[in-house]
């Protein structure tokens, strides 16, 4: 039931169940911006002392978020998500996450989404891939790899920037019950 609009309605509950579908995925969530989305996603999953990898190319505001997080105290490492080889000499044993875009906003580099998701699940990293240059009529993201997929709906439905949103997608990839922060609330 809908009971208080900030939590739920069913225009919302349409929304997530038609992005849920779109994507393939177990779960969905909606926010007001893709960046609410992105710093939900970070601000869950990651804490002081934890280390993640982020792409280098990313759009301006998503880069000054990460910026922002090393303040926190998490160990934020940027990498060139074109080359999987490198990514892969930034990871410590205190790596907890990738972030990356398929293709860059702005400037459009590339990444080698699949050698990025093998990456990680060899390494039990949790692989979050923005999609919001990709949609999902261009990208299957839960194929490639990708553990959460999250994307900016202001670009990806409206397109003019008339109507701001986010969302968030659990592809059901990942095993939470491994992850740090989750484990720890299971033991408890």
């Amino acid at each position: 039931s809908h009971a208080y609009a900030r939590s739920s309605t069913p225009s919302m509950a349409a929304l997530q169940n038609i992005i849920c579908q779109m994507e393939h995925g177990t779960g969905t969530i909606a926010f007001s911006s893709g960046m609410a989305a992105i710093s939900a996603i970070m601000l869950t999953l990651v804490r002081a002392g934890d280390h993640i990898l982020v792409s280098h190319y990313l759009f301006g505001n998503t880069n000054s978020f990460f910026l922002q997080l090393g303040h926190l105290g998490i160990d934020v490492s940027f990498v060139d998500v074109t080359d999987s080889n490198a990514v892969e000499k930034a990871i410590k044993p205190n790596s907890r996450l990738l972030f990356s875009e398929t293709i860059a906003n702005p400037v459009t580099q590339v990444a080698d989404i699949k050698g990025l998701a093998t990456l990680c699940q060899n390494n039990n990293l949790a692989f979050v891939l923005d999609t919001t240059m990709t949609p999902a009529y261009l990208l299957d993201a839960k194929a490639c790899g990708a553990d959460l997929i999250t994307g900016s709906l202001t670009k990806y439905f409206g397109g003019h920037g008339n109507a701001l949103g986010g969302w968030v997608t659990d592809t059901g990839r990942f095993d939470w019950t491994s992850y740090p922060i989750i484990a720890d609330d299971y033991k408890n």
